[in-house]
């Protein structure tokens, strides 16, 4: 009779837990675990992945950020190759398609870098459409695919990285094909948090061939974005520490 008790309470506990991690949809490992993360938006479509989490906007047709955590020494052992399999994400069939994109004059711009997968399920799934934004070629080629090498080389360095990358979603966007969002401006925004190092910086930048190919000219702190995109991030973070780290940010913090 006490083991029938004892087991009725924690399948009770499991449920309980489990309703709480569920609510609002919000259930994903990446998500919650990951301390560079935002607030959750209302009515967004949390689509998880084996590497990273999609928070989707149907309105848009476009992510409205993606969330993972990059781990240097995964990636330097990393041999996958890239496919280039571009194809409708399964977990949300109403995304965006080839021919949203076919003769747009935009890259197939990814928020999650296909060179960050370290499995090939994570390959695979990196060429979702949930995952692609519509960007100008010589942005996407140019000033962001150093970006997202930077922040490899921080993963390494670090052995461990926070990553948020989003899109600036407003109702005035141009849109692409059947409705997709081209956005005027990313960020995004990379913590560190060690009991070595505590640190985090963002970047704001927009969706142009630019004038400057420094990263540093794009850098802000992570209080910058909050203001401008409305949203609250590194929630998983102690509030007195995520206080601190998003204050302000010291460039010399990080190698360059």
């Amino acid at each position: 009779m006490k083991k029938n008790i004892l087991l009725l309470i924690f399948i009770l506990f499991i449920i309980l837990v489990d309703s709480i991690y569920a609510q609002d949809n919000v259930s994903s490992i990446h998500f919650l675990t990951n301390y560079a993360a935002p607030d959750y938006t209302e009515n967004a479509i949390l689509i998880e992945h084996s590497a990273f989490t999609i928070s989707y906007i149907d309105k848009y047709k476009h992510a409205e950020w993606v969330s993972y955590c990059l781990i240097g020494s995964e990636l330097e052992k990393s041999n996958v190759k890239r496919t280039d399999n571009f194809r409708v994400d399964p977990e949300y069939k109403n995304c965006a398609n080839d021919r949203d994109y076919s003769k747009s004059g935009y890259d197939r711009g990814h928020l999650f870098p296909a060179a960050n997968s370290c499995t090939k399920e994570a390959m695979n799934e990196s060429f979702y459409y949930t995952n692609m934004s519509p960007q100008v070629p010589p942005f996407n080629r140019g000033i962001w695919s150093k970006m997202e090498a930077k922040v490899r080389d921080w993963a390494v360095e670090y052995d461990t990285i926070y990553v948020v990358t989003g899109a600036y979603l407003k109702d005035y966007l141009s849109t692409i094909g059947s409705g997709v969002a081209v956005p005027e401006y990313y960020y995004k925004i990379i913590v560190v948090n060690t009991e070595k190092t505590q640190q985090a910086l963002a970047f704001f930048i927009r969706n142009e061939k630019g004038k400057s190919d420094k990263l540093q000219d794009f850098v802000v702190p992570v209080d910058v974005v909050e203001l401008i995109i409305e949203k609250n991030f590194c929630v998983n973070l102690d509030e007195n520490l995520q206080d601190c780290l998003e204050f302000k940010v010291n460039l010399d913090d990080w190698s360059w």
